[in-house]
């Protein structure tokens, strides 16, 4: 996780966009297990909307089907924010609105270990890309 200046590693931001509660839940322990710092649940487009644009956010888990019949205008704020973002779908891959989408996907159900190393994965890629930080200072996951 990326070095502050002025103490311990801080926590990645995450925010969680998921409309099943049973699974924002279990997205969220696991997260918060692995040691990253969760927003949300969100569980509209509005709310996704609301959060990205008002929260400092390195990273986002956004259930495909909460984004509605334009994906890419309810992501529009995670992606001006550059935010890293992990879509879970359980819609078929070739889904043409999934082509529309910048960011990496998985496949529900997902084993939960898998999907808590793959964000952090894609965070630091972001973060490394973006010159966020000096990889140098990277914590190991």
């Amino acid at each position: 996780m990326p070095a502050d200046s002025k103490g311990p590693p801080s926590p990645f931001r995450v925010l969680i966009a998921e409309d099943e509660i049973a699974i924002a839940m279990d997205l969220e322990a696991n997260l918060r297990d692995a040691g990253f710092d969760v927003v949300g649940p969100a569980a509209t487009a509005t709310d996704l909307a609301s959060l990205a644009s008002t929260e400092r956010l390195d990273g986002a888990i956004v259930d495909f089907g909460l984004l509605g019949p334009d994906p890419q205008a309810a992501l529009a704020p995670l992606v001006a924010g550059n935010v890293a973002m992990l879509i879970m779908t359980g819609y078929d891959q070739s889904d043409g609105r999934l082509a529309a989408v910048d960011a990496e996907r998985m496949t529900k159900p997902a084993h939960m270990p898998d999907v808590v190393e793959r964000l952090h994965r894609l965070i630091v890629q972001r973060r490394s890309k973006s010159g966020a930080w000096d990889l140098g200072e990277e914590t190991a996951f």
